[in-house]
C-alpha cells in the first residue's frame, strides 16, 4: 500500500478549542506553514493572554487571569491563511476588550475593569483589530465568550464590526453585479456570510467591588529580571516612549520577557519598523499598576443581545446568537 501524499494528509481542519493553548501559542501557530493549509480553525474558549508566572520577577499578579487574543488580526490576512473560511476565537479579537477572571474581584467588576480601564489602554497599544475586509475570503466567523452585559465598549465594538460587514456585503453585490453586466466571469470573494455570536453565562448579581491597592500591591512585588537577557548583535530593541505603560513594566518593573520582532499594529502604535519588543510586557501594560473604583455611580450594563437586535444594520447574511444552556437551580 502506497504511503498518503503530501496532499492527501494536509491538515485542513483544527479544532483547539479549551486546549489551553496561549495567545503567543495560538500567534506561532498562524506564522507556521500549517495556517497556509488551514479552511476551518476553532481557537474558541478562553484564550490565555499572558504567559503564567513560571519564575520570580515575572510581573503577572497570580489572582489575576487575562483571556484574550490581541495583535493578531495581520495573522488573518489572506497571505498568512489563504483557504479560511471558517473560524471560531475569543470576541477580543474584534472588541479588544479581554476577559479577566480573579478570585479578588466579582465578575460584574472584572467586565468594567476590563471595559473602562483596560479597554483604553489596549486602543492605544493594540490599535489594529480585526475587521471585515481584514480577510474577506473568509465566510464564517463565531466569536465566543462574550458577555451577557456591556458598560457600552464591547456592544459598540459588535456593532462597529456588524456594520462593516453589512458594507462589504454590499460593495461585493454591487462588483459581482457590474462584473455580469461586463461579461466577466471571474471568481469573486463571497465576504462574510454566517456571523455567530457565542455569550458566556450571566454574571453573578453581585455590586461592583474594588480593593484599592490589593493588585498592584501584589503585581509588583518582587519584580525584577533574575536572569541575563541576551539581546542579539544589530537588533533594535524599542522600549516605548518615556511616559507609556509598556515602557514602565520594561524600565521600572524590569519585565524583560518574550523578546521578538514587533507587529503591524504594534507599528501603528508608533513601534519602529524592523524593531523587537518584550512582547510580555508589552501585553502586561494593559493592565494597570492601581485599578481604583469609578467615580460617581457605575455606568448601566445593559443587555448586550438586546444592543445588538435593536441597532443592528440590515445585511443579507445570517447573524446567530448562541447562548449557554440554563443551569437549573
Amino acid at each position: 500500500m502506497e504511503a498518503p501524499s503530501v496532499e492527501e494528509t494536509r491538515l485542513t481542519h483544527l479544532h483547539l478549542s479549551d486546549n489551553l493553548i496561549s495567545s503567543s501559542g495560538l500567534q506561532k501557530l498562524l506564522r507556521s506553514s500549517t495556517a497556509q493549509q488551514l479552511e476551518s480553525l476553532d481557537c474558541g474558549g478562553l484564550i490565555p493572554l499572558l504567559p503564567p508566572p513560571h519564575r520570580p520577577g515575572n510581573d503577572v499578579d497570580p489572582d489575576l487571569q487575562t483571556h484574550g487574543i490581541l495583535g493578531a488580526s495581520h495573522l488573518l490576512r489572506p497571505i498568512f491563511v489563504p483557504n479560511l473560511r471558517a473560524l471560531r476565537i475569543h470576541h477580543s479579537l474584534v472588541t479588544h476588550v479581554p476577559t479577566l477572571q480573579s478570585d479578588s474581584l466579582p465578575p460584574r467588576t472584572a467586565l468594567y475593569l476590563a471595559e473602562t480601564t483596560i479597554y483604553p489602554r489596549i486602543r492605544k497599544l493594540f490599535p489594529q483589530p480585526y475587521t471585515a475586509d481584514t480577510n474577506p475570503r473568509l465566510e464564517r466567523l463565531t466569536l465566543t465568550d462574550i458577555p451577557r452585559q456591556s458598560a457600552g465598549p464591547l456592544t459598540a465594538a459588535l456593532l462597529a464590526f456588524l456594520r462593516a460587514v453589512a458594507v462589504q456585503g454590499v460593495a461585493i453585490g454591487e462588483m459581482r453585479s457590474a462584473m455580469w453586466r461586463a461579461g466577466c466571469h471571474g471568481v469573486v470573494v463571497t465576504g462574510l456570510r454566517v456571523l455567530v455570536l457565542e455569550f458566556a453565562a450571566h454574571l453573578m448579581d453581585r455590586a461592583f467591588t474594588f480593593f484599592p491597592g490589593s493588585l498592584s500591591e501584589r503585581r509588583r512585588t518582587g519584580v525584577g529580571c533574575s536572569e541575563e537577557v541576551v539581546v542579539p548583535e544589530g537588533v533594535e530593541v524599542w522600549l516605548g516612549h518615556q511616559s507609556s505603560h509598556y515602557n514602565d513594566v520594561v524600565i521600572n518593573q524590569g519585565l524583560l520577557h518574550g523578546l521578538s520582532p514587533s507587529t503591524p499594529s504594534q507599528h501603528l502604535a508608533g513601534a519602529p519598523e524592523k524593531s523587537y519588543i518584550y512582547q510580555t510586557a508589552y501585553t502586561s501594560a494593559i493592565i494597570p499598576l492601581s485599578p481604583t473604583a469609578p467615580n460617581g455611580p457605575a455606568p448601566p450594563m445593559r443587555d448586550v443581545a438586546r444592543e445588538m437586535q435593536a441597532h443592528r444594520p440590515e445585511w443579507n447574511g445570517r447573524l446567530i446568537f448562541s447562548f449557554p444552556p440554563a443551569v437549573p437551580d
